[in-house]
């Protein structure tokens, strides 16, 4: 089965898909590729579940994002098609309506890959950067990870100032949901687990 230029939307996301896909008795062959054309922050958010409801359009939102990836190889009792998967999002900004501020400069840069075979332990986890920010909190963190299934090979860092008192100007809370504590944190690891 062959796919050439083809459009698919997940609520308010689209994307452009292109590949195929080989059926034999023991194993399906899978060659696709995968991006999204002209999206927004926003129609990134409407495919996380509980998100995409009636007041969704009502939430203001901007920044960039861009989706790509590839499913490629051979799946079958062995064998697993390898991929690669990467999303990247740029200055974004988030508010609620009602609320008084925004989440701003959200920035993330991620890809997950591993290659075609039997061997899930190829899998790479490269969070390059995530950034968020919301009146004076701050959260910044990366992760690097290989071997996951064998000898977890991990570079990550994690830095945060969160009152977590200001939430509420920012997400809605559950009627009765208040928090008060504050979250520092400055952590970086490196190793084998």
């Amino acid at each position: 089965i062959t796919f050439k230029e083809n459009d698919a939307q997940i609520n308010a996301l689209k994307l452009h898909f292109d590949g195929s896909m080989l059926m034999k008795d023991d194993f399906m062959d899978f060659d696709f590729t995968f991006n999204t054309l002209d999206q927004t922050f926003k129609s990134l958010l409407s495919i996380i579940p509980g998100a995409f409801t009636e007041d969704f359009k009502d939430i203001k939102t901007d920044g960039e994002i861009d989706l790509s990836g590839s499913l490629k190889g051979k799946y079958s009792d062995t064998d697993m098609p390898g991929f690669d998967l990467t999303t990247l999002i740029s200055n974004a900004w988030l508010q609620y309506p009602d609320l008084p501020s925004k989440l701003k400069n959200i920035n993330l840069d991620l890809n997950i890959a591993r290659e075609e075979g039997p061997d899930l332990d190829n899998l790479v986890v490269d969070l390059k950067s995530l950034s968020i920010e919301f009146l004076e909190n701050k959260l910044k963190a990366s992760l690097h990870l290989t071997n996951p299934m064998t000898d977890h090979n991990i570079k990550s860092s994690l830095e945060s100032y969160m009152d977590l008192s200001k939430l509420k100007n920012v997400i809605p809370l559950s009627e009765g949901e208040d928090y008060s504590e504050i979250i520092t944190s400055n952590i970086k690891l490196k190793g084998r687990l």
